[in-house]
């Protein structure tokens, strides 16, 4: 885990490794490798996807984003259909979030039941990846956002030292005083 060029599916088989062969948990393993446990977790669900999405993800085609954004789909046959799609037309993990959404919603025939449709929870978590993608590109650092008891979310901006979380507060505050002017 301390090359800096692993792929996002080494990454995930390392944390497995690490949780297996000597029963780190999450907190334990984020704590060693420096990231919150909430990007373990989600980086350990990755290898939940079939061969072929991780091949995309090994070879950098998709990101462990996309990854986690694929796992939402109801229908595990239908996400390579949406990971090949996803890397032919260049889509981003909020486009591939709505495609997804939209497959979910789309397997839905008059007969299902209530249990078969997409949960609230789904949704939210959906959202808050869009959310942390969106704050993630705009501050170019790592953001988690979880959703809270009452659909709430708390975000968190991850970075290295407080010289590194200044220059973040600067580009935002830049960035806002750019749009600003425009007004």
């Amino acid at each position: 885990m301390a090359r800096e060029d692993l792929n996002p599916v080494e990454e995930a088989r390392a944390c497995v490794m690490l949780s297996q062969e000597f029963g780190l948990t999450y907190w334990q393993i984020g704590e060693r490798v420096g990231r919150h446990k909430t990007v373990i977790a989600n980086l350990m669900r990755l290898l939940k996807l079939s061969d072929e999405i991780l091949e995309l993800l090994e070879r950098g085609e998709l990101s462990a984003s996309h990854g986690i954004a694929l796992l939402m789909a109801d229908d595990p046959q239908v996400r390579p259909q949406l990971a090949r799609a996803a890397v032919q037309e260049g889509w981003s993990v909020l486009e591939l979030g709505r495609r997804v959404r939209a497959g979910n919603t789309d397997v839905l025939a008059p007969g299902c039941s209530e249990e078969q449709r997409p949960n609230r929870r789904q949704a939210r978590d959906l959202a808050a990846l869009d959310v942390a993608r969106a704050w993630g590109e705009l501050l170019g650092a790592e953001v988690h956002v979880r959703v809270l008891p009452r659909g709430q979310m708390r975000m968190e901006v991850v970075f290295g030292s407080a010289a590194e979380g200044i220059a973040l507060a600067e580009r935002l505050a830049a960035a806002i005083a750019r749009g600003s002017k425009g007004r």
